[in-house]
């Protein structure tokens, strides 16, 4: 896997009616689904997510997970409304870096597809390209130089380089695309990349 690890906290339950758990547990597990659509980003399974508590922060007992991100969040749910909170914490530094608040109105026959559009709506506001995860590892590899990236913070730096055409940019650049077509020449995401730089030679 070349992308960062995220591990999705179940969802909070803080509806009046404690009838209305199920409905964070079924948001859980349809966010853990929506992110595994991002093929760069390795997200653990509902499995481990169930198995992490608040008290056992990201060290689960019996075994340990080395995330690079971690999201929780709560969900509140009414008759007429679904409302849903998200966080995304950096675990090495437990900095929160992103928030997300957004609601919804529900019936009970829209539930499960209101669910599943509010699981989707986050997770792409997380994992798309420019967005949370890709701002905040953009951060972190920009004084590297291109030498030394691996594939996945090769294909991030292309698209700093995309957003703004800085020449200055361009050989770093460049040297990021030759080492990683020569480490990892199956990185499909690549590929892409790798012509527009050598289009703009």
């Amino acid at each position: 896997m070349r992308g960062p690890k995220i591990v999705v906290h179940p969802f909070q339950d803080t509806s009046v009616h404690p009838d209305r758990a199920f409905v964070a547990r079924g948001l859980t597990y349809d966010f853990i689904a929506s992110l595994t659509r991002f093929n760069d980003l390795f997200v653990y399974g509902q499995e481990t997510s169930f198995a992490v508590s608040e008290s056992s922060g990201l060290r689960p007992t019996g075994f340990t997970i080395q995330a690079d991100f971690a999201q929780t969040g709560s969900v509140s749910s009414t008759e007429t409304t679904l409302r849903v909170s998200a966080m995304l914490a950096d675990t090495r530094t437990g900095e929160y870096v992103w928030s997300r608040s957004t609601e919804a109105p529900l019936t009970p026959s829209s539930l499960l597809q209101v669910q599943t559009d509010i699981a989707d709506r986050v997770a792409r506001a997380l994992a798309q390209p420019y967005e949370a995860v890709f701002e905040r590892n953009s951060v972190e590899i920009s004084g590297k130089p291109g030498k030394d990236l691996l594939s996945y913070e090769c294909v991030v730096r292309f698209q700093q380089y995309w957003r703004t055409y800085d020449a200055r940019q361009y050989d770093d650049l460049l040297s990021c695309m030759e080492t990683t077509v020569k480490t990892d020449p199956a990185y499909a995401r690549l590929l892409l990349p790798g012509a527009a730089v050598c289009r703009c030679a």
